[in-house]
């Protein structure tokens, strides 16, 4: 029983942090219209690769990702910083220099302002992510098998 109030209130918070962090974006004017072409990945299928994705809600800066196991993104950054929660499933992220982080249920992340990195689902597990950005997001190169198979760090 409280495993699963745990579990929940994990959820909470996530969903609190989510929706603070919306109410930041969307009152600091950072609405930027949704990506025109293919719908997967909201239009931006050429900067995710290892599987599947979809977008539910592909909102200003606020996006919300189902990605399939081995799913990531490619190496970019926010020139506000990114702020990505985990809502379900096992998500990882990496920021340049340092170890791969694994994001599990109400855990969250921030990559600050122009740093360098990656997100995606675990190799053996989907994840869905929130991810709130703030700034021009500007893509690199794509993240090398071995940087995303490595083992995450214990932190």
């Amino acid at each position: 029983m409280t495993r699963y109030l745990l579990r929940d209130r994990r959820r909470m918070t996530a969903y609190l942090g989510i929706l603070l962090a919306a109410v930041v974006t969307w009152t600091a004017g950072a609405q930027q219209p949704a990506p025109a072409g293919d719908q997967a990945a909201g239009g931006q299928a050429a900067n995710f690769t290892g599987g599947q994705v979809t977008v539910l809600k592909p909102e200003g800066r606020l996006s919300y990702y189902v990605l399939g196991p081995g799913a990531r993104t490619k190496w970019h950054t926010h020139e506000g910083g990114q702020l990505i929660l985990a809502e379900e499933g096992r998500g990882r992220i990496q920021i340049r220099g340092e170890a791969v982080r694994e994001l599990r249920l109400g855990e969250s992340v921030w990559s600050p302002p122009g740093a360098t990195h990656w997100h995606g689902a675990a190799p053996d597990s989907s994840a869905k992510l929130y991810q709130i950005s703030r700034g021009e997001t500007s893509w690199l190169e794509e993240v090398r098998d071995t940087d995303y198979r490595s083992a995450p760090s214990t932190q």
